[in-house]
């Protein structure tokens, strides 16, 4: 009998030691998993419009978020409510370490419309508007001149300075430590400036709505930006702005010179005899003709714009003409082509140089 309730008793003893050490083997397990693949180190790519914060911020959200091998399993894709990015996807490198690669909305332009900038992507889409820089310009200036006019003061004098007695501030109060946080950490709506994006002007259109299609009367045009905008990324030639005219033949800017590409034709071998040609013209003014390039077309011209001397001696040449004319009883033809005082043309070839000094006017 009392051999029975010992051997009872010790069958007890060992379930609990079992149980015991099973639950701390479990334990431990699951602190080693913790500590082995937790998240320690990230790594963002294809990220150029957001802090590397606000991409964190979007991707690590969520139960599984701290920890590598659940963020494989589990939390590898993510859709991102921000008009600007497609998706957001993660990948484990390392047992700390998780890659997320940020895949981006591409915009291919923009258009100023009341004070805006309107961008837009390859289907004409509007996704994002910024205050000009034209804007932003004259509303700092106005309140310049209101703080100036309120320091002042309505007589006309000047107001005077309130003098604040010092503070001491207690570098460890958690409201210093909090504003420092504040002014260190960049605004949320923060993004970098869109440099890489030229403006497109000549277009018509009534009204822009963000997540709406920009409404041109030729859908067609997005097409032909959409081309551009890749091509000139690639040849790295981004222009300042594209011009579309009444008829869509495109002029790209490029501070003072002016590249004529005509109509939506051979755009990609304008545009690679174009990346050629700009580094040896870009300091100058005028108009690169390239309407008519096709694959054979060996000289291109570029038409220089005349300086102001050479208006000014132009336009007295002519009144001297005129009134030597006027003397003689004789009349100009006003419909003839003036004579300037140089040569405002010449061809170009390949790397920029000019080649001749051929007129350019035929």
């Amino acid at each position: 009998m009392k051999k029975t309730t010992f051997m009872r008793n010790l069958n007890r003893r060992t379930r609990r030691i079992v149980i015991a050490s099973a639950a701390g083997i479990i334990a431990a397990g699951i602190l080693t998993f913790a500590l082995v693949f937790r998240v320690t180190a990230v790594e963002i790519v294809g990220n150029t419009r957001f802090q590397d914060k606000e991409i964190r911020d979007m991707a690590l959200t969520g139960p599984f978020s701290w920890n590598t091998i659940l963020i494989e399993k589990f939390h590898n894709h993510v859709e991102s409510d921000d008009p600007l990015i497609e998706s957001i996807d993660l990948e484990r490198v390392s047992n700390n370490k998780i890659l997320i690669r940020v895949n981006e909305k591409q915009l291919i332009g923009y258009v100023q419309y009341e004070g805006r900038d309107w961008y837009f992507d390859a289907d004409g889409i509007v996704l994002e508007d910024v205050e000009s820089a034209a804007a932003a310009e004259s509303t700092e200036a106005e309140s310049t001149d209101t703080g100036e006019a309120a320091a002042a003061g309505s007589d006309g004098t000047e107001g005077e300075e309130e003098v604040l007695a010092p503070q001491s501030i207690d570098a460890d109060s958690s409201e210093y430590t909090q504003k420092q946080e504040d002014e260190e950490e960049p605004s949320a709506q923060f993004n970098p400036a869109l440099t890489d994006i030229p403006l497109v002007t000549g277009l018509s259109f009534s009204s822009v709505t963000n997540g709406e299609q920009l409404p041109v009367e030729n859908t067609k045009v997005f097409n032909t930006i959409h081309g551009i905008a890749r091509m000139v990324d690639k040849y790295e030639i981004v222009p300042d702005s594209v011009e579309f005219d009444e008829n869509y033949n495109i002029t790209l800017h490029y501070g003072n010179v002016r590249i004529q590409l005509g109509q939506d034709e051979n755009l990609e071998e304008k545009l690679i005899r174009a990346a050629a040609i700009l580094p040896g013209i870009q300091s100058l003014s005028g108009v690169l003709h390239m309407e008519d390039f096709t694959k054979s077309t060996e000289n291109i011209i570029f038409e220089k714009d005349l300086s102001q001397e050479q208006q000014t001696q132009d336009e007295a040449a002519q009144e001297q003409t005129d009134a030597s004319a006027g003397e003689n009883g004789e009349s100009t033809d006003t419909g003839e082509e003036e004579t300037g005082s140089e040569d405002t043309g010449s061809e170009v070839q390949d790397n920029g140089e000019e080649s001749g000094s051929e007129d350019s006017g035929e």
